[in-house]
């Protein structure tokens, strides 16, 4: 298959530059002996020499899985030489622990690597460029093995499960694999922010990206086949389980912002999500960002397209479109909008779609699949929230916010699957 075959090739290609030049751990480990040999090859960038740096940490209470900084660049003074970007962005894994382990066993640090060696260079929206990536092979097997990995997790009965679940992510706090990606600082473009109030351009200029990324790849038998998007679906039979075992602690962490009818609608979602999952991994699909929120986008004042400018691919996967939009609007409406006021953000990103020449997806069906598709983002909330350390005040109010919000917009009862 051409795009298994692609991934592969990616993947051969971040163990290639591991082989040339070693791999920070934390940030400490970067020197500037090391970033200058990364980042003035063939192909990356020109400039001076690289002689030094100043770390400025960035995304505190906005990133959970990785460590994100700036990198301030001085170098050797060369006449006539082009002086190079000032700044770079550098990421690699958490340093705290238990996040750490959960997006190791997620796979989260290996699919952006792979996202921005195998997709990035011809994508439809803007994305960061990205300078330089690499990580240590895994042990055994490649992205290819996760799928058959999840079923066999179908099938263990629920109190082995919920003994994996738990030391899967201790296990993977032994794992010595090392990840780093060296990106394009896309300063002085705005970072998006869902805990302040969102301009109304702001949420037209994500949906409009968005749409185009959608349209790009609408049922992309390439895009598909490539061994690190998974379907949307993959674990869609543990949702009940899911529920079950995080719902005394998502109720007892968020009981000030749920309504009266929560437990009803738990219920609900214990019993009817698995169904509507999978209708939502039909066709027709198309790639899925998987966390598109306004935390992960930038607003460019001075692109004449307004587009948002989309970053962090930790979770991208396949599936009905609607699933990212639902996602976002349901994180970034506030709780007392007017009734429906999602709507129109719907139908403009539809109008979007059929612009950028998708066809047979009515409109009526886009609705359809977005109500079904916000069912799908309130249980992603239910079942991850409560298991996400709130590290800092912001991240607090950013959940407690988001959890407001979503309820806001899930009807009380689901449609019948």
């Amino acid at each position: 298959m051409p795009g298994l075959k692609r991934a592969r090739q990616g993947y051969g290609l971040a163990m290639a530059r591991r082989a040339k030049q070693e791999i920070p751990r934390t940030l400490d480990d970067i020197t500037p002996t090391w970033l200058d040999a990364v980042l003035r090859g063939p192909g990356t960038l020109s400039g001076p020499a690289i002689t030094g740096f100043r770390v400025e940490k960035l995304g505190e209470g906005e990133g959970f899985m990785g460590e994100t900084a700036r990198l301030h660049l001085e170098r050797a003074a060369a006449v006539g030489a082009e002086a190079g970007p000032p700044t770079v962005v550098v990421k690699i894994p958490t340093g705290v622990k238990r996040l750490r382990g959960a997006g190791e066993s997620l796979g989260v640090y290996e699919r952006e690597i792979l996202f921005y060696q195998d997709l990035a260079r011809d994508f439809p929206v803007r994305v960061p460029r990205c300078y330089f990536a690499a990580m240590d092979p895994r042990p055994f097997g490649g992205p290819e093995n996760d799928l058959a990995n999840v079923a066999l997790l179908e099938k263990v009965p629920h109190w082995l499960l919920s003994l994996l679940i738990w030391l899967g992510p201790l296990i993977a706090l032994f794992s010595r694999r090392r990840y780093v990606l060296i990106l394009e600082d896309l300063a002085p473009a705005r970072l998006g922010d869902q805990v302040s109030f969102t301009p109304r351009a702001d949420i037209e200029g994500a949906v409009d990206s968005l749409a185009l990324m959608h349209a790009r790849f609408w049922n992309d038998a390439a895009a598909a086949g490539r061994a690190w998007i998974n379907p949307s679906d993959v674990g869609a039979s543990l949702s009940g389980f899911l529920v079950k075992r995080q719902r005394k602690r998502f109720l007892s962490m968020f009981r000030e912002s749920l309504p009266a009818d929560i437990e009803a609608r738990l219920d609900w979602l214990q019993h009817n999500m698995t169904p509507v999952q999978t209708e939502m991994a039909d066709p027709p699909c198309t790639l899925l960002h998987g966390d598109y929120r306004l935390d992960n986008l930038f607003f460019d004042d001075g692109d004449p397209t307004a587009r948002a400018i989309v970053s962090d691919w930790q979770v991208p996967n396949w599936g009905r479109g609607v699933m990212d939009l639902a996602y976002f609007l349901s994180g970034t409406l506030e709780a007392n909008s007017p009734a429906g006021s999602d709507r129109v953000f719907v139908e403009r990103y539809h109008a979007a779609l059929v612009a950028h020449g998708v066809t047979g997806y009515p409109l009526e069906t886009c609705l359809a699949d977005y109500e079904r598709a916000l069912l799908v983002a309130l249980l992603r909330v239910v079942t991850t929230f409560a298991e996400i350390e709130h590290q800092n005040p912001r991240a607090r109010e950013l959940f407690r916010l988001w959890v407001e919000r979503v309820f806001a917009l899930v009807p009380a009862t689901g449609p019948t699957p």
